[in-house]
Formats: structure tokens, sequence, C-alpha cells
């Protein structure tokens, strides 16, 4: 386990045992899109066309970085909720009830 995993692992050490699953989850899989992202970073992005340079097509890394750049950030997204709930104490279908309780 990477420093940078043990950090983010610390960051859930409070969260309900059921949730601490799913967050160390997803941790492992940011912490290797991060390390994906960073090797790819090395490659170039474009190929230009040698006989007309203003032709010019992403490369199959670029279009990695960006498929796993979604994903980590979909992944964050999925980690920064489960933190909030946890911190909060609050949970979709506790939001939901309430937001119903006041149409009543």
């Amino acid at each position: 386990m990477s420093d940078r995993e043990q950090k983010l692992r610390d960051l859930f050490k409070d969260v309900p045992e059921a949730q601490k699953e799913i967050a160390f989850s997803i941790i492992s899989d940011c912490v290797f899109y991060e390390e994906q992202i960073a090797q790819l970073k090395k490659l170039p992005m474009i190929i230009v066309d040698k006989n007309n340079p203003t032709k010019q097509k992403a490369t199959p890394g670029q279009k990695l970085i960006k498929e796993f750049s979604q994903t980590l950030t979909n992944n964050r997204k999925l980690l920064l909720m489960i933190l909030y709930r946890s911190a909060t104490g609050t949970n979709e279908t506790n939001t939901l009830e309430e937001l119903l309780k006041g149409f009543e």
C-alpha cells in the first residue's frame, strides 16, 4: 500500500464499516488511476501529420488520460459523498423523507 493510499484511507477512519469497505475499494482505484495518468502524461499527446502539419490527432495515450481522468473525478465525488454523509449523519433516504414531509 502506497503512502498516498494510506493517507486517503486515514480520512475514512470514522466512517461506518459498510461504507468504509466501499470507500477503500474506490481509494484503491483512485490511486491506480492517478499512477496511470502520471505515466501516460510522459507520452506524446498529439500526432502531427508529416505532409500537412495543420492536421493533428490525439494519441491513444491522450484519450486514455481523458477517460481515466473522468473515472477518477467520479470516484472522488463518491468518496466526498461518503465523507459528507458520514460527517453529517445523513443519507439520501432521510433527506428525501424530509423533503417529502414538506409537501404534506
